[in-house]
């Protein structure tokens, strides 16, 4: 995947970022506002129109993850990969809960209450990271849908694959939405075979490989635009119609495995790997795009705790009279204080592990770190730029952050730093979680 290909996916990773605090920040009163009032129908539209974000995230981590050049190791994904998630997962699910309990101010802190409600609050997903058992979910079957996607007859069984997506789980969610008669037996019918233990996700996996591996027509691609735009805006309107005459939101007309969230996804992705890809960046302007991208699964993890910080504040979608200027206003604020928070946790880990002040090297080319053991040489590439390297000259260590490395081994030659230095690895709970959306190879 070349340098412009990755700058437009960190780019649709950052818009899916703050589509997901879109979604969050626009349905803080979705739910305690008149349904016929303009307030909710503003939320309405910023709830909908954000919609692409998961589907986006997900298609990410399929292009990606499916790539032909991956090499899956079944050790290395599960004690790397999988084991990761599933230890950001506790960590997150134990702060909130120890958030929300020390914000209702009861029970106290350290008695046997304190415990049982942690427990309690851990049974279930904080509303926002079911994520990371859903994607867990998805690296299990990973390396099957790589062996799929990745064989002679690869095209076709994606194009199958994604059909039965459609049919199995696409369709069958829309059908659903609506009210007619018999519909009970009409999804019986259509949910014999159940959908969420064969596809779910997987569908927007796979699809995310597929738009990205494969060029599809140019009448297609308009199609698919039309029908995103045209259907998520019918999903929203749907909503606001059908909301106050039934006397609940209704947000389901445009969730991720309807119709219109299919489409309105598919349409962001295309366009970012069509049209933004095109968009010529400069050196300088590329590495912030990228370092942002890097900390979008950080500011994911955290956004919800400062989304309620800021409502406690009284900052919300309803702070002032014009909710469609608030919400946006909300949005910057919980985005740009959650970026603060994980720049700050990453400084606090290299504090903390006495490092010396960050030292930049740039090469044209591939860079010779450091000599390791038995005459093998690594070599760090960072987009052909050499990765920010922190020397830690008490224990003689060149602490690199992950990227991308190949060993190589170099008779009769020597090259190194001032001193002769180990290189380690190191990262942090958000360094190692991130490369789960941004995926690095060691």
């Amino acid at each position: 995947m070349n340098k412009k290909r990755i700058t437009w996916i960190e780019l649709l990773r950052i818009a899916a970022c703050i589509g997901v605090i879109g979604i969050h920040a626009g349905s803080q009163h979705f739910r305690d506002t008149p349904l016929d009032s303009s307030i909710w129908r503003i939320s309405n539209f910023y709830h909908g129109i954000n919609r692409f974000a998961v589907a986006s995230f997900i298609m990410i981590s399929g292009t990606l993850y499916l790539d032909g050049k991956r090499n899956w190791s079944l050790k290395k994904l599960w004690t790397r990969n999988i084991f990761q998630i599933a230890v950001a997962y506790v960590f997150w699910q134990i702060f909130y809960a120890v958030y929300r309990i020390v914000m209702a101010g009861k029970p106290a802190i350290g008695s046997v209450s304190f415990f049982k409600k942690i427990l309690i609050y851990c049974s279930e997903s904080y509303f926002h990271l079911w994520y990371l058992p859903m994607l867990a979910g998805l690296l299990i079957v990973t390396p099957l849908l790589w062996e799929i996607v990745n064989c002679e007859r690869s095209k076709k069984w994606e194009e199958y694959l994604i059909l039965m997506f459609l049919l199995i789980k696409i369709i069958p969610y829309t059908v659903n939405c609506f009210s007619f008669p018999l519909k009970e037996y009409v999804m019986n019918v259509m949910h014999t075979v159940q959908p969420g233990m064969v596809v779910d996700y997987a569908g927007y996996f796979i699809l995310g490989h597929y738009l990205s591996h494969y060029e599809i027509s140019r009448k297609l691609e308009r199609t698919i635009y039309i029908l995103g735009i045209s259907l998520i805006l019918a999903a929203i309107l749907l909503s606001q119609y059908m909301s106050p005459r039934v006397g609940r939101e209704l947000q389901s007309y445009y969730e991720n495995f309807t119709l219109a969230g299919f489409f309105w996804g598919s349409a962001i992705f295309l366009f970012f790997k069509n049209h933004v890809s095109k968009i010529h960046w400069s050196e300088k302007q590329e590495e912030i795009i990228c370092r942002l991208g890097g900390y979008t699964f950080g500011i994911y993890l955290i956004h919800a705790f400062f989304r309620d910080i800021l409502h406690r504040a009284g900052i919300d979608s309803m702070m002032i009279g014009n909710t469609v200027i608030a919400i946006p206003i909300v949005m910057v604020c919980i985005f740009g204080l959650s970026c603060l928070a994980v720049i700050l946790i990453k400084k606090y880990r290299y504090w903390v592990s006495g490092l010396s002040d960050t030292k930049k090297c740039r090469l044209q080319q591939t860079v010779i770190i450091s000599e390791a053991v038995s005459g093998t040489f690594l070599i760090f590439l960072d987009h052909l730029n050499l990765q920010v390297i922190k020397f830690n000259m008490f224990n003689k260590t060149v602490l690199a952050e992950p990227c991308s490395g190949m060993a190589f081994e170099i008779r009769d030659i020597a090259v190194q730093p001032d001193r002769i230095f180990q290189v380690k690895i190191i990262a942090d709970l958000l360094q190692c979680t991130e490369d789960l959306v941004c995926p690095c190879i060691f």
